[in-house]
């Protein structure tokens, strides 16, 4: 069985070379690709004199985005003949057994097309989780483990931190859409799967160890809206009516933003709201 592990690199060789050697470590091997998303910094280079010479490094000239950036190691797992591609954030670290567990549950049912891992946040201020379920009313979300609980609710994803993804469920629903920069590319690719007949596995027994948000923690403004952008473009996929999707959204953060009187945020949401709604012709 061929596996291949898909690391994003963004300006942090240290931290990916750490994830790098946590799947070097796996009970499970597997044929690792890094792919470094328009750095422009000293990252090719620091990669390219510490990584093992068995993984694989592709060097990107732009930043497209997340799901660009897999979608590049994508190309490649797939001329390898991979059956499953596992996609792992440079900053989380997987127990030494995380990809044979996650492997055992996909193997157990065809129809699964990804898998996720029970995910620790070591500060602790995030509860211990495989991914999320959504209430498709007012958009309130909420962390689970459970995939009886993901397979049963409409829009339910496992974080992309860690995925294991079947790659002919992949094939056939195109791969992620690069025009998610950043943020609900996974839930995008979860509904897309589910949308095609696959189901969603939890692996309760597979554990990362993620530090969330350490690619875009200086930029926190710009996260944001790279946040409320992906959000509004998912509502738009798979949301009806859409438009209604879009005002809960957009009326949800302007009241947070009221509350926490952060104006940049209020007034960058009103900005992204025009853009969005008024200048998309909705009705």
């Amino acid at each position: 069985m061929k596996v291949a592990t898909i690391l994003v690199n963004w300006r942090q060789p240290q931290r990916t070379l750490e994830a790098v050697h946590a799947v070097v470590s796996q009970t499970q091997s597997s044929l690792i690709i890094v792919v470094d998303n328009g750095s422009n910094d000293d990252s090719i280079g620091y990669l390219q004199n510490h990584l093992p010479s068995a993984v694989k490094l592709i060097s990107r000239d732009v930043n497209g985005g997340f799901g660009a950036g897999v979608n590049e190691g994508l190309r490649q797992a797939y001329s390898l003949g991979a059956k499953y591609a596992w996609l792992l954030n440079n900053d989380a670290i997987p127990n030494s057994d995380c990809l044979e567990k996650l492997i055992s549950v996909a193997e157990n049912d065809s129809k699964i097309g990804v898998v996720g891992a029970r995910i620790i946040d070591p500060s602790g201020s995030v509860p211990d989780h495989a991914g999320t379920v959504m209430n498709e009313r007012n958009f309130n979300c909420k962390y689970s483990t459970s995939s009886d609980e993901m397979n049963g609710v409409r829009f339910s994803w496992v974080t992309g931190a860690c995925m294991l993804l079947n790659v002919s469920a992949l094939k056939k629903v195109g791969g992620f859409d690069p025009r998610f920069f950043m943020y609900w590319e996974d839930a995008d690719l979860n509904c897309c799967l589910k949308n095609a007949g696959y189901r969603i596995g939890v692996a309760n027994e597979a554990v990362v160890t993620h530090q969330a948000g350490t690619s875009s923690n200086e930029i926190k403004l710009r996260r944001y809206e790279w946040h409320i952008h992906s959000q509004s473009l998912w509502i738009e996929k798979h949301f009806r009516p859409k438009v209604w999707g879009l005002i809960i959204i957009y009326s949800r953060n302007l009241i947070k933003s009221i509350l926490d009187m952060d104006w940049d945020r209020f007034f960058l949401t009103v900005r992204c709201m025009r853009r969005r709604i008024f200048s998309s012709g909705y009705n």
